[in-house]
């Protein structure tokens, strides 16, 4: 895989993870599935949901999918699938391993299934919910007998982990909106803390009571930072410790904004573990005033984004690197989206053509080619960009650069 092949595959990977952290379970595996399908350049990627049939054996059904051919056809196939049939793929999966087959070393029910399809190759990652296979994570191709690396496989393991979370976190959402509804009057503290559970960013839960200076951690909350529950003793004044020194003071000035000014609270830092790293949350909160102003009871939450984080890192590193290889290059090189539209250009472009960045920065690529040859350099870009592979875009053209002033060169 090149560079930018790597570059697509992670960035991927850190918006299908994004999108399970920070949105409810049905939109997020939709947006997440949408984003691997494009990035990760298969024909479908899909979830598969375990249930059992009338006579209560175990099935398998797709119940999201992302598609570029989407065909009513092989969604219907994929439909009520009896585990039974495919027990080496069962066992592995529920077994927390990944299981990958293409077509032609394929056998049995599974080869019938494949051909039904007509699926050249496809991977599946277990989706574990409370330690059982509630499911798993496809990708399939249609065209190709596709393989992916050992680092390609881990880490669609891990998104597929990242589902089962969500799946849980879900469950526990149900589960509280239950005992809500069963104990409205008991549990008014519960029904709050779902209230902000079901608004989004739900791992950690806390709520403070500041007039009777008392604050409740969820399990949640110290388990994320590596401790057991009542290990930390002074939470409310020793919080801030907790926070990263270079996200201290923000973080303390916008909690502080909140409660004094109600401008709405959410932030990213840093809190250290009991192991002395430093891991990212989000933390977001909703306080109660009484008639007088003054807050008499805040509730939060904290979630998890340290691997999207990490992921985010990452791949600005890797587009810087590959921005400053474009724009050190000795040649007029330019990077164009499908439209043409000029996205990045070397700075020995500004040298040959004439133009200065700004300008460039503006112009189409067709600006730069003589109007006697844009209709022809249109028709073989567009065919560049719908069967992309490494090759001149000039490859057939006698074709000239057209500088500034209006001169034309080779």
């Amino acid at each position: 895989m090149n560079q930018k092949g790597i570059d697509d595959f992670l960035l991927g990977i850190a918006e299908a993870t994004n999108a399970l952290i920070s949105l409810k379970l049905d939109e997020g595996l939709k947006i997440a599935l949408r984003t691997l399908t494009e990035h990760l350049q298969v024909t479908m990627s899909g979830v598969y949901v375990n249930h059992l049939d009338e006579a209560g054996n175990l099935i398998t059904s797709l119940r999201y999918y992302s598609s570029i051919d989407p065909n009513p056809e092989r969604i219907q196939n994929n439909q009520n699938i009896p585990f039974p049939q495919f027990h080496k793929l069962y066992k592995t999966l529920s077994s927390g391993r990944s299981f990958e087959v293409i077509f032609s070393q394929s056998e049995g029910a599974l080869r019938k299934h494949l051909e039904l399809d007509h699926t050249m190759s496809v991977a599946l990652f277990p989706i574990m919910v409370h330690g059982k296979l509630w499911g798993g994570l496809s990708l399939s191709d249609m065209e190709v007998e596709r393989r992916w690396s050992i680092s390609e496989k881990s880490l669609l393991l891990s998104l597929a982990n990242s589902v089962g979370a969500a799946i849980e976190r879900e469950q526990l959402e149900l589960e509280l909106e239950e005992k809500v509804r069963q104990r409205t009057v008991e549990l008014e503290d519960s029904q709050m803390r779902f209230q902000l559970a079901i608004e989004g960013t739900q791992n950690g839960i806390w709520d403070w009571q500041p007039k009777k200076n008392e604050i409740f951690w969820s399990e949640n909350m110290y388990k994320n930072l590596g401790y057991r529950p009542g290990e930390l003793t002074d939470i409310i004044n020793g919080f801030y410790d907790l926070v990263h020194p270079d996200d201290r003071a923000e973080a303390n000035k916008r909690f502080v904004a909140y409660l004094e000014e109600r401008i709405p609270y959410e932030m990213e830092f840093r809190l250290k573990k009991k192991n002395g790293d430093y891991h990212w949350f989000k933390s977001t909160c909703k306080a109660l005033w009484d008639e007088n102003g003054e807050v008499v009871r805040v509730v939060g939450s904290h979630a998890d984004i340290h691997q999207s984080k990490v992921y985010t890192e990452l791949l600005a590193q890797q587009e810087e690197k590959f921005k400053a290889v474009i724009r050190d290059d000795p040649n007029a090189l330019f990077l164009v989206n499908k439209n043409g539209k000029i996205l990045l250009h070397s700075n020995r472009s500004v040298d040959v053509f004439g133009y200065s960045a700004q300008e460039l920065s503006r112009m189409n690529i067709e600006d730069l080619v003589p109007s006697d040859k844009r209709e022809a350099h249109g028709l073989n870009m567009k065919e560049f960009f719908e069967k992309p592979y490494t090759r001149s875009l000039a490859e057939g053209l006698e074709l000239k650069g057209r500088k500034k002033n209006g001169l034309l060169f080779w």
